[in-house]
């Protein structure tokens, strides 16, 4: 049966702080109650990364699912690598700590745009490097024995000693 988000919101669980254990009274014999504890199935990589137990699934894309209003079982169905019970104690923790999630989740947008900026920047210094190496292979310069025209030059022609030039190069731009 699927629970919905009012539901998840009114299960009780104890979620590693604020263990306490409660007292019944039956009859004349005292029973010790203990509230079950659900540990969150999460793990922090090296990159500061959160993951969903043992998996390469991030929380960003549970709580993303989650939010575009699909059901624990659709979000397994995506993810089958990820067991229902851990969707179900992900998602009781973010609603449980929502504000922390949030602020997680942002945290992890803000560092995603930061580092496309980087890359593009690096994408177009790249770009205009190779724009300035084959600029600089249409001219022929005295010595450097790259030129594109057929003439020898010692063993090579020039167009083969650009092409030996360039694949030492252009590996680094990709």
């Amino acid at each position: 049966m699927c629970k919905s988000r009012s539901q998840l919101l009114d299960t009780a669980v104890t979620l590693n702080e604020n263990e306490n254990n409660y007292g019944c009274l039956t009859g004349s014999n005292q029973m010790s109650f203990v509230t079950p504890t659900v540990s969150i199935p999460i793990q922090t990589d090296n990159n500061g990364t959160i993951r969903i137990a043992d998996t390469r699934v991030t929380l960003d894309v549970v709580i993303a699912r989650f939010q575009q209003g699909r059901t624990p079982e659709q979000i397994q169905a995506s993810f089958p690598t990820l067991k229902l019970a851990d969707i179900y104690a992900v998602l009781t923790y973010y609603l449980n700590s929502q504000e922390e999630v949030d602020a997680y989740l942002r945290q992890q947008r803000e560092e995603a745009a930061r580092l496309r900026q980087e890359i593009k920047a690096n994408q177009l210094q790249a770009e205009a490097l190779r724009a300035r190496l084959v600029a600089q292979m249409d001219t022929p310069q005295e010595n450097s024995g790259c030129a594109f025209s057929p003439t020898k030059t010692s063993t090579t022609t020039s167009y083969e000693a650009c092409e030996m030039r360039l694949a030492r190069i252009v590996p680094f731009l990709m």
